[in-house]
């Protein structure tokens, strides 16, 4: 149960960021937007791994959840607009944070590696 802590806190951040009144001033940087949105949704991926989330369920809640944000984004009122190419900045960074998962805490078929070294797995 403790392992889903983090992905509650990162959607929470993500919800906030993403639904939050947009800056009133455009960034210095161009498609700085884009790279947020890259780092939320792999921060989305990898915290779901952690909660125990296998890859292709977190690929498919993490990219549907891409998709229904930008609809939100552009029908709620406000200053946000949809965009396709947050969405593909999301389902890239989505497919980072997996690559991230496995690379720093997942066995190479799938499972945690705290599974691996749990006395109670043995």
């Amino acid at each position: 149960m403790w392992r889903r802590v983090p992905l509650v806190i990162t959607f929470v951040v993500v919800c906030v960021m993403l639904f939050g009144p947009a800056p009133d001033t455009p960034s210095p940087i161009p498609h700085l937007d884009k790279a947020v949105h890259f780092v939320l949704f792999a921060a989305l991926a990898l915290t779901s791994c952690f909660a125990q989330i296998r890859a292709l369920p977190t690929l498919l809640w993490v990219s549907t959840f891409a998709v229904l944000s930008e609809l939100l984004q552009g029908a709620l009122p406000g200053n946000r607009t949809a965009d396709v190419l947050d969405v593909a900045a999301d389902i890239v960074g989505a497919v980072a944070g997996l690559l991230a998962a496995r690379a720093t805490f997942l066995r190479p078929d799938g499972r945690p590696s705290a599974e691996r070294s749990h006395p109670s797995n043995r």
